[in-house]
Parts: structure tokens; sequence; C-alpha cells
């Protein structure tokens, strides 16, 4: 008689988890990207408004970009 054999669905689980994990922390990454470059471009106007609406966003967007890496 050989060794027994076992199967498991927990690799398919742990995949599809770290696939979602991954495009998750693409997300926040992109987003916090873009709200980089929207305080560089509000920062050209000379807009007091505008900047401090993009620099409250980036500040989000940073909270939201660590906050999806803390998991690694």
């Amino acid at each position: 008689m050989g060794p027994a054999m076992t199967t498991t669905t927990a690799g398919q689980a742990d995949t599809t988890h770290d696939r979602s994990a991954q495009t998750a922390r693409a997300e926040t990454a992109r987003r916090l990207y873009e709200a980089e470059w929207a305080l560089h471009c509000a920062h050209q106007t000379g807009i007091d408004a505008w900047i401090a609406a993009s620099s409250d966003h980036l500040h989000e967007a940073v909270r939201e970009y660590l906050l999806a890496r803390a998991g690694d």
C-alpha cells in the first residue's frame, strides 16, 4: 500500500485572495499617484483652495495606500 494522498482547496482560495489583495494594492497605488499629480497641477495654478483640496486628497490617498500595504 502506497502513501496516503490528501487533497485540499486552500491553494485555490489563497491564490484568489492574494490576487484580490494585489489588485487592491495596485488600485490604491494608482490613486496615490493620481493624487500626487493633482497636487502638482494645483500648485501650478496658484489657487490656494485647489492646493488645499488636492493636499487633503493626497493625505487620504496615502492613508488608504498604507492601510492596503499593512497586510504585506
